[in-house]
């Protein structure tokens, strides 16, 4: 089962899981960002996804192969009328 990270758009949110110790300059973590994260979790829920709840983001848990499933899951979103899209959710560590 893999896991995808929904978090808010223009919410500078500390990183809070799974970044790792030590890391080189190339370091990313793949993830969607939205524009209302209560709003994305609420149709997520609903449309049946498991979910873990974190202090600003959301873990979506997936079955089967995650590429498809992120589409899957920015289809349904958008379908909602929310903004979401892909994103590099490292923005907030320094990788100089």
């Amino acid at each position: 089962m893999a896991k995808i990270i929904v978090r808010q758009k223009g919410v500078l949110a500390q990183c809070t899981r799974d970044w790792p110790l030590f890391y080189m300059n190339d370091f990313s973590r793949f993830g969607l960002l939205v524009d209302d994260l209560h709003l994305a979790d609420s149709v997520l829920a609903e449309a049946g996804y498991s979910i873990e709840e974190g202090e600003h983001e959301i873990h979506v848990n997936v079955e089967g192969h995650p590429p498809a499933q992120v589409v899957k899951i920015v289809e349904l979103l958008q379908d909602q009328g929310l903004d979401a899209g892909a994103a590099d959710l490292i923005s907030c560590v320094y990788q100089g």
